[in-house]
Order: structure tokens, then C-alpha cells, then sequence
């Protein structure tokens, strides 16, 4: 599989808190987005550890892991955010890709979303924010824009907030992408030019064919990437 991972600080934006961490093995395509919320000066440190460490542990088990697997690494993991996180709040989705049965297992808490170009993006997930929780459609996102950055859902060192986990087919001749909501929110939907968007906004680009390029563009180390040639 072929990925490409844009990422940017927000012009409002202190650090870029976004990161994403990846496997590309010979069964399975694992990708973790995380979205900070900017709270002080560990916010992109407290994105990148949550990519990191997962997709650190999922590379140990050396194989295909189900979402039990995943979700018991993800509460491991939650319970060590106190000693250096314990203020800091984050989104996060992601995306277990088994390549023998063509069938994948999202997981999602907050507003990063998944989706799949064809034309324009269809859009396969969705939020849990405010107005998402008293409308279902997005259809108008600059309506209540307090809302849409108000989570109902998050990564937090408090306590262990289960992601809800969907099951997700998609042609499979499409392109994939994982995003923030600076991205998807901001740049999609309000349609502001890449330089002048206000929040962080990074997408994660997945396809089966070769992208048309592979050049990836971050202004920080925020990209945790892992080859696994061996899995079983």
C-alpha cells in the first residue's frame, strides 16, 4: 500500500499538535491520526507520544492485530498519560486494513474523520462533537462552529473514553484519506487556502496503486512510520 501524510501548524497555532503513526506489513496496513487540542506546551509532544507508542506496540506483536488487541493497547497505554499528560486532550481515529480479506475495522473518538475520494470526498465517519450530537448532518459547519470544536468524546489522562468502532468497506480502488478537522473542517468543507487555515490541519492519504507522488510534507517530526515484511 501506498501512503503520502500532509501536515501543517495552524496560523493561530502555537505547535503543529498533529501527528499519525503507521505500519505497512505483508498482512495488515495499521494508521493512527491524532488531533491535540493546544493546550500547553506538551500538546505536540502528548499527539506524538499517543502515535507513537501505539504504533510501536502494535509493531511488537509481529502480526495481523484485531481490534480487541488495539483496543487493549489503547488502555495500557491511556493509563501512563497521567505521569506526563494529564491536562491534555486529544482526537484521534484509527484504521486497521487487513489485506487478505479486503475488510477493515475503524476506530474513532473525536472529530478526525476517514473518507474515500471519488470526485469529491465521501466522508465514511463521523464526529463526536456538539453538533454532530444534536444534528446529524454537517452539512453547515460554519453554523455552529462552537459547537463543532466542543468534543464529546476524547483521549484524556482522566479516564479511558471507548472509541466507537465501525466496520468499513470502500472501492477498493479509491483513495483513502484520514484527517483533522483543520483539514477536513476548515480546509474541505470552508474551503480555505492550505497557507491561511487558523488550526492545524493534516491528512493522511492511503491508496492501493501508486499516488501520483510520494512526496510527504510536514513542518515537524510528526510522522511515525514502520515497514513489518514478516507478519503472520
Amino acid at each position: 500500500m501506498y501512503w503520502q501524510w500532509n501536515s501543517r501548524k495552524g496560523n493561530e497555532r502555537q505547535s503543529n499538535n498533529d501527528a499519525v503513526g503507521l505500519i505497512n506489513g505483508k498482512t495488515f496496513f495499521f494508521a493512527l491520526l491524532v488531533d491535540a487540542v493546544e493546550k500547553s506546551d506538551k500538546s505536540n509532544e502528548f499527539a506524538c507520544y499517543w502515535a507513537e507508542t501505539i504504533a510501536s506496540s502494535v509493531l511488537s506483536m509481529g502480526t495481523y492485530p484485531s481490534t480487541d488487541d488495539l483496543l487493549n493497547i489503547m488502555r495500557n497505554t491511556q493509563k501512563q498519560l497521567r505521569h506526563q499528560f494529564l491536562h491534555e486532550t486529544a482526537s484521534y481515529i484509527a484504521l486497521i486494513y487487513n489485506k487478505d480479506t479486503q475488510k477493515s475495522q475503524v476506530l474513532v473518538c473525536g472529530d478526525c474523520r476517514l473518507g474515500f475520494i471519488l470526485g469529491d470526498i465521501k466522508w465514511l465517519t463521523k464526529t463526536h462533537t456538539l453538533l454532530t450530537a444534536f444534528d446529524d448532518s454537517l452539512g453547515d459547519v460554519k453554523r455552529e462552529v462552537m459547537t463543532r470544536h466542543t468534543l464529546t468524546h476524547s483521549l484524556n489522562a482522566k479516564r479511558f473514553i471507548q472509541p466507537e468502532v465501525i466496520a468499513v468497506d470502500a472501492p477498493q480502488d479509491r483513495q483513502w484519506i484520514l484527517c483533522s478537522d483543520g483539514y477536513w473542517a476548515e480546509h474541505i468543507e470552508e474551503k480555505t487556502l492550505w497557507e491561511g487555515l487558523k488550526d492545524d490541519a493534516s491528512c493522511l492519504t492511503i491508496s492501493m496503486k501508486e499516488l501520483p507522488s510520494q512526496l510527504s510534507s510536514s513542518d515537524c517530526k510528526n510522522c511515525f512510520s514502520y515497514e513489518l515484511e514478516c507478519d503472520e
